[in-house]
């Protein structure tokens, strides 16, 4: 398998939608946000591989444990102290995650454009970024839930 360098940017199949994303540090975000042209007040997700990684980045409590629980691994994103993370359930990408991540994750496309459904069309549209093929998706984006407020905020 490739490996990851602190400033790559990939795309990579999901249990969701094709996804653009790279390790989490500042120089990828702003990276992220300028290749697909996104508005900055749209935050990014964080993807993750176990609950040990989660806990490294965010303080988790009983109530965030619940939703975790209930919807991990799966295309549920779950917004715990106003950040997105999902633990997404393909196999391929867990192992990825858990052994280079974990990652900023987002929709493959240009903002405010249709999200890219293949590997063959995104490097038309990025044909200088590492890609991972870990198998089909459902090309549906993930379901958005706040844990503070039980609220869907994207089903």
């Amino acid at each position: 398998m490739t490996k990851i360098k602190e400033h790559d940017i990939f795309i990579t199949t999901t249990d969701t939608v094709l996804g653009i994303g790279g390790k989490v540090n500042d120089i990828n975000k702003e990276k992220i946000y300028k290749i697909k042209k996104r508005d900055y007040t749209k935050p990014l997700i964080i993807v993750i591989g176990s609950l040990e990684q989660l806990k490294s980045l965010e303080n988790i409590n009983e109530e965030h444990l619940k939703y975790i629980n209930k919807y991990w691994p799966g295309n549920v994103t779950l917004i715990i102290n106003n950040q997105g993370y999902r633990m997404p359930n393909n196999k391929g990408l867990l192992n990825l995650i858990l052994n280079e991540g974990p990652f900023y994750l987002t929709s493959c496309n240009i903002s405010n454009q249709e999200t890219i459904r293949t590997i063959q069309e995104a490097k038309k549209i990025f044909p200088n970024l590492i890609y991972f093929d870990f198998g089909p998706g459902s090309n549906k984006a993930s379901q958005i839930i706040d844990t503070k407020t039980g609220k869907v905020i994207r089903d």
